[in-house]
């Protein structure tokens, strides 16, 4: 414990440490924590994804390079497993059929519409 406590204790009052984060407009705010979020969840790919798809932020730049999947669009949603196709291929079939745009990763998904 008197490891972290003279960490924890710099002598500035907590509101001047967020300070910062209290003087922004409430969409500045949730941008930062949600970029801190990004950060923070950085190795836990689906929890990126699904936060950044709730929240839309971190704003993203898009890239596309040589071989892109998706054109240099930011992925939309999951693409159903190849092996899916194999194992259950009526169902399958039934489901890329309801999605309208393919097993793709840039096809909506029903919020999307």
């Amino acid at each position: 414990m008197r490891l972290i406590l003279p960490k924890l204790h710099s002598g500035q009052p907590i509101y001047g440490m967020m300070e910062a984060l209290i003087n922004k407009s409430m969409e500045e705010q949730m941008e930062q924590i949600q970029t801190q979020k990004w950060v923070a969840l950085f190795l836990d790919e689906y929890e990126i994804f699904s936060n950044w798809r709730r929240t839309g932020y971190p704003e993203l730049v898009t890239v596309n390079y040589p071989g892109n999947l998706t054109g240099g669009q930011i992925p939309t949603r999951f693409v159903l497993p190849d092996s899916e196709g194999t194992i259950n291929m009526t169902n399958f079939q039934e489901a890329v059929d309801r999605q309208g745009q393919g097993n793709s990763l840039i096809s909506k998904v029903w919020w999307d519409i």
